[in-house]
C-alpha cells in the first residue's frame, strides 16, 4: 500500500507540473494555439472508472467531459476518443503530451 501512496504522488507531481493552466494568460498565443490542436496534458489513472485528464485548458473527469470531447478509453498511458471540430467527429489517440491539430479539410 505505500509503495502504490508514493506512485500515486509521484504521478500527481508530474501531471500537475505537465498542466500550466493557471500560468497561461488569455490572450497568449499559445493558449490560442491551444485552442486550435488538442493536447493531452497529462493523466491520472486509478482504475476505468477513476480517472483525471488535463486537455487544452480543461480538467476532464468521467462525469465532468466537455461537449466538444467523447472519450472512450482512458488508460494509465493513453486516451482514446473522439473530438469535435465545427459539426464533424474526429478520431484520436494520444499519448501524455502529445498534440492533435485538426485535419486540413475541418475548416471547410
Amino acid at each position: 500500500m505505500k509503495n502504490l501512496y508514493l506512485k500515486l504522488i509521484c504521478l500527481i507531481s508530474y501531471t500537475t507540473m505537465a498542466a500550466p493552466v493557471s500560468l497561461m494568460q488569455q490572450n497568449s498565443p499559445l493558449l490560442q494555439e491551444e485552442d486550435e490542436s488538442l493536447c493531452l496534458h497529462g493523466i491520472l489513472y486509478l482504475d476505468e472508472k477513476r480517472w483525471t485528464l488535463w486537455i487544452n485548458q480543461h480538467t476532464i473527469t468521467r462525469n465532468k467531459i466537455p461537449k466538444w470531447l467523447k472519450v472512450s478509453s482512458v488508460g494509465p498511458k493513453v486516451v482514446s476518443g473522439q473530438w469535435k471540430i465545427d459539426d464533424a467527429w474526429y478520431n484520436f489517440t494520444l499519448e501524455v503530451n502529445d498534440r492533435l491539430h485538426p485535419p486540413e479539410d475541418s475548416n471547410q
